[in-house]
């Protein structure tokens, strides 16, 4: 704390395992939101947030929330070139094995939260993977 949040964003930089994943699965296991807090301070948005963005290109954004009516995914369609550059920015300079640790914790967050920024950026990464690997 004594170092401020451009301190703590420097040592993202770093491995930090699955820190994010294991304090939103323990929000959700003792139904304790405190670890929520906790978890949020292991989202390296530098990442997330493209990919959330490239999700909602693709359309699966802005789904949850007020209307009462989410909008699904769509896993199997074509990523779009927009698309495919939003995500493709979120890798440029990221540490390969860090990648999976920060999106699992999406993923967690979102089952945690409903938070739909977090399950756009696990759906981003799902579809950059297809694109690349497909």
């Amino acid at each position: 704390a004594a170092h401020g949040e451009a301190h703590w964003a420097e040592g993202l930089n770093y491995e930090v395992g699955a820190l994010s994943e294991l304090y939103a699965a323990l929000a959700r296991a003792t139904r304790n939101a405190s670890w929520l807090t906790a978890a949020a301070l292991f989202d390296r948005r530098c990442f997330t947030g493209p990919l959330a963005l490239a999700a909602t290109l693709h359309g699966t954004g802005g789904g949850g929330g007020g209307g009462g009516e989410e909008v699904v995914p769509a896993l199997d369609e074509p990523q779009s070139e927009a698309e495919a550059a939003v995500a493709d920015s979120a890798f440029e300079g990221m540490h390969a094995n860090a990648q999976l640790a920060y999106v699992l914790g999406a993923a967690e967050l979102y089952l945690a939260t409903g938070e739909v920024r977090a399950r756009d950026a696990a759906v981003g990464f799902w579809r950059q993977l297809q694109r690349a690997y497909a």
